[in-house]
C-alpha cells in the first residue's frame, strides 16, 4: 500500500509542492529525512550564483487539519494521514525569506540526485572519504597502464581480424556511462563509482576490446592511451610490463609503433608536417628536416612504410631516439595526468572537508536551537501545567459554590412550603372567624327583631307590662353581650386578616428568595461548566506541550548524533585529505625524478644521435662517390676495350658489386 504526504516548501522565492510516496505511514524522522533529501537536491539545482551551497534543514514543520481547518504544527506522526498536506518551514538567514504565496499543485518530485541529509549525507561524505583511501589513490595511479592495457588487446584483437589500424588513437575513448544516484544505497555518493557501475564498465570494455583480462580492469576515467603508451609502462624507471607488449621490443615492433605515430591520418603515408609534428614532441625538431629527406627515398615528399623500414635500418640509433622517446613522453604525460587527477581528488576532499566543517558547525547550531528549544517548551510545559491546577482549583471551588447553592435552594424551598401550610391554616382560621362573625351578626339581628316584637307586644299588651320589661331587660343585657361577641368576632376576624396578610407578605418573600436561589444555582452550575472546560483545555495543552516538548528533546537527541557523525565524518575527511596530500606530494617527487632521468637519459643520447647523423652523411657521401668512381671506371674500360677481354679466374665480373657498395658494410653506431 502507498502512503502519500503532500509536501510544499519555499525555495529562493517558489513555491513547490511534491508527492512523496512511502510504503508505510512514516515516522517524523523518516519524513524529516526524506524531504530533506529531494528538497535539498531540488534547492542545489536552483541556486541562484550569488547564493552559498547550504544544506536544506526543515527547521520545522505544520499540516492542516482538516476538522477545525487550520494549519497546526506537526508534532507527531499520528497527525499523518493519506495524502495529508504538509508545509516545511526552513531557518529564516539572510539568504532564505519565507513568501507569502499559494501553495501550487502538488507534482511528483523531479528525478535527481539527491543531495544526501542527516544520516545519508554523513555516509555519502564517509564513502567519499572511503574512496580516497591510500588503496584508492594507488589504483588511480595504475589505472592508466591497466586502460593502455586493454587497448593493446584491442589492437591485437582488431590485427588478427585483418583490420589495417594497429591501435585505437589516444583521443578515442569508450562511450561515458550514464550514472544514476537517485536512490543510493548508505555508504555510497554520487563521486564514487557503485558495484553496478563498475560491472557495466568491465562489461564495456570487455565488447571494445574482446579480451577476458580487459573485463577486470577497474574503473577510473574514461580515455585510452596508443600502444606506445602501454608499451612505456615497461620502462627502466621501475614501471612494471604489460601484457601483449614485449618488455624488450623488437627492431621490427619499434619500426611498427613509431610509424603508427607518425601516420596520424592512418592513410599509410606520413607527410612532412606529420613528421615534423613527431619529431618537435620527442625534442629532435633540428633534425626533421634533413632527416625527412633521407627517409623520402623516392623523393615523393611523403614516406611510406616500407621507407621508413628502411630509414630505421638506416638509423636505429634516431629510431631508437624516436620509440624511447615517444614512450616517455607518454609516461610523462601519465604522471602529469595522475597528478592532476590526484590533485582533483584533494580538491574535492579538501571542498568535502570544508562542507563537513560546515555542517557540524550547522548541526552545532541546530544542537544549541533545539537546547534553547527544550528549555523553552519545559517552561510552556510547567506553565500550562500551573494554569491546570489553578484551573483546577477553581472548578473546586466552583463546585463547593454550586453545592452551597443547591443546599441554600433546598433550605428556601423548606420555608416555603412551611410558609405557604402556615398560611392555609391561617387561612382557615379566617374562615371560621366569618362564620362565627356571620353568626353572631345573626343572632344579634334575631334579637333586635324580638326585641322590636317584644317592643311592640308591650305597647299592645300594656297589661303584661310588668312581665314584659323583665323579659325586655333579660333580652337586652343578650342582645350587650351578643354585641360584645361581634365585636370580639369583629377583632378576630381583623386580626386573621392581619396575620393572613403578614402570612402571604412572608410567602411571597420566601417565593422571591428561592427565584434569587434558584438562578445562583444556575449561575454556579454554567461556571461549574465553564471551569471543567477550562480545565479541560489546561489539561490538553499540557498533554499537548508534554508531547511537544518529548518530539523536541528526540530532535535534540537526532541533532547530537549527527553532530557526532558529522564530526567523525569531518576527522576522517581530514585524514583523507592529509593522505591524499601525500600521495600527490610522492606523485610530484616521482614525476620530478621521472624528468631528471629523461633529461640525463637524453643529454647522454644527444652526442650519439648526432654522430649516428654525421656517420650517415659520410657514409652517403662515400657511397655517392664509390658509385661515380665505378661508373667512371667503367666508361673508362669500354673506351679502352678492356670490357670485351675475359676475365682472370678470381677477378670480380664487372656487374657484380663489391662488398664496399653494401648497405650493411659499416657498424651502427
Amino acid at each position: 500500500m502507498v502512503f502519500t504526504i503532500l509536501t510544499a516548501a519555499d525555495l529562493h522565492g517558489t513555491k513547490l509542492n511534491y508527492e512523496l510516496d512511502f510504503g508505510a505511514p512514516p515516522s517524523l524522522p523518516e519524513l524529516r529525512d526524506r524531504i530533506e533529501s529531494v528538497f535539498g537536491a531540488e534547492a542545489a539545482a536552483r541556486r541562484p550564483a550569488d547564493v552559498p551551497n547550504l544544506p536544506f534543514v526543515a527547521h520545522r514543520m505544520q499540516t492542516f487539519d482538516d476538522r477545525v481547518e487550520l494549519w497546526v504544527d506537526l508534532v507527531n506522526a499520528h497527525q499523518l494521514q493519506d495524502y495529508s498536506q504538509v508545509y516545511v518551514f526552513q531557518k529564516e538567514t539572510a539568504w532564505h525569506k519565507e513568501v507569502q504565496s499559494k501553495i501550487p499543485p502538488p507534482v511528483k518530485p523531479p528525478l535527481r540526485a539527491s543531495s544526501p541529509s542527516g544520516g545519508a549525507r554523513d555516509a555519502a561524505l564517509a564513502a567519499a572519504v572511503h574512496a580516497s583511501s591510500p588503496h584508492h589513490a594507488a589504483s588511480l595511479r595504475t589505472h592508466d597502464a591497466l586502460a593502455a592495457q586493454a587497448q593493446a588487446h584491442a589492437a591485437a584483437s582488431a590485427h588478427a581480424a585483418g583490420v589495417a589500424a594497429s591501435y585505437t588513437p589516444h583521443h578515442a575513448s569508450p562511450p561515458p556511462l550514464h550514472h544514476h544516484h537517485h536512490h543510493l544505497p548508505p555508504g555510497h555518493h554520487p563521486l564514487t563509482p557503485t558495484a553496478r557501475d563498475t560491472a557495466e564498465y568491465h562489461a564495456l570494455l570487455a565488447r571494445h576490446s574482446h579480451s577476458p583480462q580487459a573485463a577486470l580492469l577497474p574503473h577510473h576515467h574514461a580515455g585510452g592511451l596508443p600502444p606506445l603508451a602501454a608499451a612505456q609502462a615497461h620502462t627502466p624507471y621501475g614501471h612494471a610490463s604489460v601484457p601483449g607488449v614485449p618488455s624488450e621490443a623488437t627492431h621490427a615492433e619499434k619500426v611498427r609503433i613509431v610509424y603508427d605515430e607518425l601516420d596520424v591520418g592512418k592513410i599509410r603515408v606520413v607527410h612532412l608536417e606529420e613528421w615534423a609534428t613527431l619529431f618537435d614532441k620527442v625534442k629532435l625538431a633540428d633534425y626533421a628536416g634533413d632527416l625527412f629527406v633521407k627517409a623520402d627515398a623516392n623523393k615523393d615528399g611523403k614516406v611510406s612504410f616500407d621507407e621508413f623500414s628502411r630509414f630505421g635500418e638506416q638509423y636505429p640509433t634516431v629510431l631508437d631516439a624516436l620509440y624511447y622517446r615517444l614512450r616517455d613522453f607518454w609516461l610523462v604525460k601519465k604522471h602529469d595526468d595522475s597528478i592532476e587527477a590526484s590533485q582533483r581528488t584533494l580538491a574535492m576532499l579538501r571542498e568535502k572537508e570544508a562542507e563537513a566543517r560546515n555542517m557540524v558547525a550547522h548541526a552545532m547550531v541546530e544542537v544549541k536551537e533545539q537546547e534553547d528549544r527544550v528549555r523553552q517548551q519545559a517552561a510552556e510545559v510547567a506553565a500550562a501545567q500551573s494554569r491546570e491546577r489553578d484551573a483546577l482549583a477553581v472548578l473546586e471551588a466552583a463546585a463547593q459554590e454550586t453545592e452551597r447553592c443547591r443546599a441554600a435552594v433546598a433550605q428556601h424551598a423548606h420555608d416555603l412550603q412551611v410558609c405557604r401550610e402556615k398560611q392555609a391554616k391561617l387561612h382557615v382560621l379566617e374562615n371560621e372567624a366569618k362564620r362565627e362573625h356571620e353568626t353572631a351578626h345573626v343572632r344579634a339581628q334575631l334579637a333586635a327583631d324580638e326585641t322590636a316584637r317584644a317592643l311592640q307586644r308591650l305597647q299592645d299588651i300594656q297589661r303584661l307590662l310588668e312581665e314584659q320589661q323583665a323579659e325586655v331587660a333579660k333580652r337586652k343585657e343578650a342582645e350587650t353581650q351578643l354585641q360584645a361577641d361581634v365585636l370580639a368576632a369583629e377583632n378576630r376576624t381583623y386580626h386573621a386578616a392581619s396575620a393572613l396578610e403578614d402570612a402571604a407578605a412572608e410567602t411571597k418573600m420566601q417565593a422571591d428568595r428561592l427565584q434569587i436561589s434558584e438562578q445562583e444555582l444556575m449561575r454556579a452550575q454554567e461556571r461549574e461548566r465553564e471551569c471543567g472546560m477550562v480545565h479541560l483545555q489546561a489539561r490538553d495543552d499540557a498533554a499537548k506541550q508534554l508531547v511537544r516538548k518529548e518530539a523536541i528533546e528526540h530532535e535534540l537527541l537526532v541533532a547530537k548524533e549527527t553532530v557526532a557523525r558529522r564530526q567523525a565524518a569531518e576527522e576522517a575527511a581530514a585524514r583523507s585529505v592529509d593522505v591524499q596530500t601525500k600521495a600527490t606530494k610522492a606523485l610530484q617527487d616521482e614525476s620530478l625524478e621521472l624528468a631528471s632521468k629523461i633529461a640525463a637519459t637524453r643529454q647522454d643520447e644527444g652526442p650519439l644521435i648526432a654522430s649516428e647523423v654525421r656517420l650517415r652523411h659520410q657514409r652517403d657521401a662515400l657511397e655517392a662517390e664509390e658509385a661515380l668512381l665505378r661508373t667512371n671506371h667503367q666508361t673508362f674500360h669500354h673506351n679502352t676495350g678492356r670490357a670485351n677481354l675475359p676475365s682472370p679466374r678470381g677477378i670480380i665480373p664487372s656487374g657484380t658489386p663489391s662488398e664496399f657498395a653494401s648497405p650493411h658494410r659499416l657498424p651502427l653506431i
